[in-house]
């Protein structure tokens, strides 16, 4: 139909709709272009085959700065283009009536239009163009179904509502509309209606189940999928979610996948379901093939950009929920995608991702990564791109980050090495952009909310998050606003003010926290007035679509609250120390390393200055608590973590610091756990009184203490016992512990280095360096109990319940302390008389005394009374009870669990000391099976033994000692899924010899979702090493997803021992606990006896000793499972100077 026909207009607009066209069409023939030079590029880099374990981060920084330079040769400038042609179809559609509307040459340039914003971010525009497509085209319902749901997507309720009753007259034309139009109206309601939030989410629950039980594949089937997982996994983020939906990572990866393999179905290059990148990704040839149908540009545009909003949102849930891993996966994959596309949004909003992720994921490389990403945005983002140039060493296989399932974060010299080598040079400076400029980025800035958002991202890291960034992107915000708002406005079809797009608020919210982060870090202030302005802001616009932006917000306002009212600890011994003259290292290079390496520890200055105590703000306190409280489901890590740690160490009940300080830990672990037990708030204490609960359900002989970082870096205790209120005690300042880190690794990397060199020193000298090392350790052990623990050493004893008959000595001791001491303090200082030395006990009393505010000079008649009370404890208390063996379990924070805890000094005595990986699986453990000390038979074991096949020796020695037992398992080879899972079950005990924690073989998946009866004994290298990963993650460790199996017992090493050492460690062990000679023996000891006895038989007592710990619970033998043979059956340890063994490296904990 002609456009205006019969009129002068008419031709010349004819002459435009043609010139649209052709505009439309160079674009996507440009973008074709583009798409095959980067896919030459990818392949230069990546090779012929792009698999998944060649694709690492700075082989895609190399490829993003190779694309910066292609993309403003052959594309940046069509987009300004691409917006006239918008600008004139408008225009016309208005002016021509709904008949104009029906041409054959606007329908086709809406749906090209449309495809061009959805695969650029700029959703408003494609909504226009669709509601355009639309009145042409009614009977479209895929184009009907896009618009409802990017509507929903991006929060526009109004207009969801008003699409639905408009779709009602064309309810003929779409057979999904009853669904759509019930989950619209269940979410929105969810949204805006607080009140009738659980009826709803009730109602989604249930659509949600009715539509993964459709069992047709079809591409409408699998959006509905998609899009009612991402809805509910969104419910999750709502305040006092009662209704048990299921767990947020389950629904976000289904809508994830969903949209997956829709996209396979269109264009399969530009689909990870695969995990393999083949093909070449290629937009004008899938065009071509739908002979460039309207419809098809629509479904091109409308699936690729919702599978990379997707996959962008179970990022950002996968680094909120302490997924790091996961996370990165998803991110570089949808880094190589964003590159295949060729699409340069995509590729920005891709970069910022990583850029995020390496910003908030604090190891070792993050410093490095974060400067080689920053430099890749600018490069994006400039003008004048230049390729940013790397020459990077050789690798070794698995050395970098790699995409697939069995990538690992890299062994810790990697990327030091890569970084040093690298030669970047200074590069494009990012560019600023502005209202007043006319380059393509500027003019690209002001049309393109969504691209405004990343640019801004990009450039407020850049920037460091400094306060000038921050008022910068704040005005910016306002200015996208009211251009952003046109479009909005057009959508809605009204004259009224919208809500801020989404994205735009996410950002501001995170570039807020950002910058909150690194003032409260760096303790620099900001003006009154300015920061209230910023932080009001921020909490006002991440309130607009508060499911969207619900941890970004959470996250302010507790950062503000700590910013006001810090509650620094007055105590003197939380003061910090100078920090080193040297940077922390990886290892020993230069003789001063050796030195620092020998030198006490606990030697630095305390830095002087007198400790201010900051008063206690109970309104403030109560405030954190409430809304703790009322998230007490949301398993965030960044504010979680936060805010627990804050009310543990500034609230003075000690219910509620201590049911604080363990729902601060492990969050990423338990988001697995709830993800295994399938919904939402299964792994939290609901409140004080549900956590006081379940510790004084305790078994009386245990004792839990739990070590761990606060949000101000210090370092904390928490003793729990079932007899006791918890005591939560402040133990260092973060400068210490810091030192104290130090000091092991750089121990440990003296012993490495010299193992290493083996082949170079004669026997002797060899041994001589190692026993050295080894003395260092054992003078080490105790200068951190002098100087790290200080009076707090005695606490790490188990605790025991006092007999009623010691009322009186505990009511006195009340009473001296003007009640000050409550009745569990008594208890306790009753009890360490007993347990511990008098050096130690006075030390206790000390600092229980200053934690009490009470006068130190009064307390000395006390303290002179160790004696007397020691005596009435050990006459009132029945002998057997003081004779019964008592369990210390510890729950360590990753950045100190490297220490062996179990060796200090004042444990030497006190031989039943255990760690945990998680408190919330312990007890979920402990109350399905009370059983303590649990039975096992050695006989229903299963064993892994050499799965690599290249440890000749150990695999002699093991095969040779195993010959006694009548065991399962596999030589040389990985077993299968069902057999391994079928061991874990119904063995007793599980063993593997190998490699690190050997997830090569038996993966983190098959752990987590198997059901774990049998103990572990993992005698690979580092097996049960976690690697910190930064406040709020748990950290890397295989440790837990044994934990989230329930496994009894796990028992494996921190560091690096030599094969031989490890080998007769465990020979020793089981000897010791599973074995009797033939004179009789009593009953068999608990495991960490064994563990006791085969340290002290170690050549190396410290370093091959110390590195051997166990998670879990107390385990015995069977009696009537001991194999009566004769202990000598282990091989004796080898001569002093005897030959060494070799060294087994790191593995990879695979993903």
């Amino acid at each position: 139909m002609a456009i205006l026909k019969g009129t002068k207009r008419s031709k010349t607009n004819e002459k435009n709709l043609d010139r649209c066209l052709s505009h439309l069409s160079t674009y996507f023939s440009a973008v074709t272009s583009l798409q095959e030079k980067v896919e030459a590029k990818s392949r230069q880099v990546f090779g012929e085959v792009i698999t998944p374990e060649v694709v690492t981060m700075t082989k895609l920084a190399r490829i993003t700065s190779e694309f910066s330079l292609l993309h403003t040769e052959i594309v940046r400038d069509l987009y300004r283009t691409v917006h006239s042609c918008f600008v004139f179809w408008q225009k016309l559609t208005k002016e021509g009536g709904k008949e104009n509307q029906k041409s054959s040459q606007l329908i086709s340039i809406s749906s090209q239009l449309a495809c061009i914003y959805f695969l650029n971010g700029d959703y408003y525009k494609a909504i226009i163009c669709l509601m355009g497509y639309l009145n042409a085209v009614p009977e479209d319902n895929y184009a009907r179904e896009q618009l409802v749901k990017w509507s929903l997507f991006l929060g526009e309720w109004e207009n969801s509502a008003k699409l639905l009753e408009e779709a009602a007259g064309k309810k003929k034309y779409w057979s999904g509309f009853d669904f759509y139009l019930e989950v619209a109206r269940a979410f929105i309601s969810y949204n805006k209606e607080p009140k009738t939030r659980e009826a709803n989410s009730e109602k989604l629950l249930k659509l949600y189940t009715k539509s993964m039980e459709r069992k047709e594949a079809t591409f409408c089937s699998y959006d509905e999928q998609s899009l009612i997982s991402w809805i509910i996994s969104n419910c999750g983020n709502a305040e006092n979610v009662n209704v048990k939906l299921p767990d947020m990572l389950t629904t976000m990866e289904m809508a994830t996948v969903k949209a997956d393999t829709v996209m396979k179905n269109r264009l399969k290059e530009l689909s990870v379901v695969s995990h393999e990148l083949v093909g070449n990704p290629n937009f004008g040839e899938y065009l071509q093939k739908k002979s460039h149908a309207p419809s098809e540009y629509i479904k091109l545009g409308a699936s690729f950009a919702w599978l990379m909003e997707m996959r962008r949102e179970s990022a950002n849930l996968q680094v909120s929920l302490a997924q790091p891993r996961e996370a990165y996966a998803i991110v570089l994959y949808n880094w190589m995608c964003s590159l295949r596309s060729s699409v340069f949004f995509r590729v920005l909003q891709s970069t910022n991702r990583m850029l995020n992720l390496r910003h908030v994921i604090d190891d070792e490389d993050s410093p490095f990564e974060c400067e080689l990403l920053k430099r890749t945005a600018s490069s994006l983002l400039s003008c004048v791109p230049e390729v940013v140039n790397f020459s990077s060493p050789a690798k070794k296989k698995n050395d970098e980050k790699t995409l697939g399932t069995s990538f690992d974060l890299k062994s810790p010299d990697t990327m030091l090495k890569s970084f040093n080598e690298m030669n970047i040079f200074d590069g494009p400076q990012l560019h600023r952009c502005c209202a007043s400029c006319l380059c393509d980025l500027c003019r690209l800035f002001l049309v393109n909310y969504n691209f405004a958002s990343e640019f801004l991202f990009s450039r407020s890291f850049c920037d460091g998050f400094s306060t000038e960034s921050v008022e910068e992107l704040e005005e910016d915000f306002v200015n996208l606003r009211s251009f952003s708002s046109t479009d909005q406005c057009a959508v809605l079809e009204m004259a009224v003010r919208p809500r801020p797009p989404v994205i735009l608020s996410e950002t501001f919210g995170v570039v807020v926290a950002r910058w909150l982060e690194k003032k409260l870090e760096s303790g620099e202030k900001v003006e009154a007035e300015k920061l209230k302005r910023i932080v009001d802001f921020a909490l006002k616009v991440t309130k607009y679509v508060f499911l969207r932006t619900t941890s970004q917000h959470l996250l302010i306002k507790q950062l503000e609250r700590r910013y006001h009212a810090p509650f620094s600890s007055p105590h003197p011994w939380m003061l910090p120390v100078e920090k080193s003259a040297n940077p922390l290292i990886r290892g020993i290079n230069t003789a001063r390393d050796v030195i620092r390496a020998i030198s006490p520890f606990g030697q630095r200055t305390t830095v002087k200055k007198t400790a201010e105590a900051t008063p206690s703000d109970q309104k403030e306190i109560e405030a954190a608590r409430k809304e703790l409280l009322s998230w007490k489901h949301y398993l965030c890590s960044e504010w979680r973590f936060k805010i627990c740690t804050y009310i543990g160490r500034a609230s003075t009940d000690p219910w509620i610091s201590a049911m604080a300080w363990a729902e601060s830990t492990t969050i990423g672990t338990r988001n697995l756990q709830q993800q295994v037990l399938g919904n939402t708030g299964s792994v939290v204490f609901n409140s004080e009184s549900h956590y006081k609960k379940h510790v004084q359900r305790l078994p009386e002989d245990l004792t839990l203490i739990q070590l761990a970082m606060s949000d101000d870096d210090c370092l904390y205790m928490v003793k729990i016992h079932a007899d006791r209120e918890p005591l939560c005690i402040p133990i260092a300042h973060k400068s210490k512990v810091a030192e104290m880190m130090e000091k092991l690794r750089l121990i440990l990397a003296e012993d490495e280095r010299v193992t290493k060199n083996a082949s170079a020193m004669t026997p002797k000298k060899f041994w001589d360096g190692r026993y050295a090392i080894d003395n260092r350790f054992k003078n080490f052990l105790p200068e951190v109990e002098e100087n790290l623990l200080c009076g707090a050493a005695a606490f790490m004893l188990p605790s025991a319940s006092l007999s009623d008959s010691l009322g009186t000595e505990t009511d006195a001791l009340i009473k001296y302390t003007n009640s000050k001491f409550s009745l569990s303090d008594a208890k306790e200082l009753l009890w360490l008389t007993f347990v511990a030395d008098e050096e130690n006990w006075r030390a206790a009393v000390d600092r229980l005394t200053a934690l009490r505010n009470i006068d130190a000079k009064r307390m000395e008649q006390v303290k002179n009374s160790y004696a007397q009370l020691k005596r009435k404890v050990a006459k009132k208390m029945d002998t057997a009870e003081l004779e019964r063996k008592r369990y210390t379990l510890l729950e360590l924070n990753s950045e100190i669990s490297l220490f062996p805890w179990e060796k200090l000094p004042v444990l030497e005595n006190h031989l039943f000391v255990s760690r945990i990986a998680s408190i919330h699986a312990f007890f979920l453990h402990i109350h399905t099976k009370p059983e303590i000390p649990r039975a096992v038979d050695i006989n229903k074991s299963y064993y892994l033994l050499d799965p690599d096949n290249n440890l000749g020796d150990t695999k002699k020695r093991i095969f040779d000692y195993m010959a006694k037992f009548p065991w399962k398992g596999v030589v040389g080879g990985s077993p299968s899924v069902a057999d391994i899972t079928e061991a874990f079950a119904n063995m007793d005990m599980f063993f593997y010899f190998g490699h690190g924690c050997g997830t090569r073989h038996v993966s983190r998946k098959t752990i987590k979702q198997s059901k774990c009866n049998a103990i572990s004994m993992l005698m690979g290298c580092g097996s049960v090493k976690t690697v910190p990963q930064g406040r709020g993650f748990d950290g890397r460790s295989v440790v837990y997803d044994y934990a989230i199996a329930q496994c009894p017992l796990i028992v494996g090493c921190l560091w690096t021992v030599t094969d031989g050492e490890i080998d007769r460690y465990l020979m020793r062990m089981i000897d010791a606990c599973f074995t009797k000679e033939k004179t009789g023996e009593q009953m068999p000891p608990v495991i960490v006896e064994g563990m006791r006895e085969a340290r002290d038989k170690s050549k190396l007592r410290c370093l091959t000793g110390c590195a051997v710990v166990s998670y879990g619970l107390p385990v015995v033998a069977r009696q009537d499972a001991v194999i009566d043979v004769p202990r000598a059956t282990s091989p004796a340890p080898a001569a002093r100077n005897g030959s060494p063994r070799r060294l087994r490296s790191h593995s990879r904990i695979d993903a």
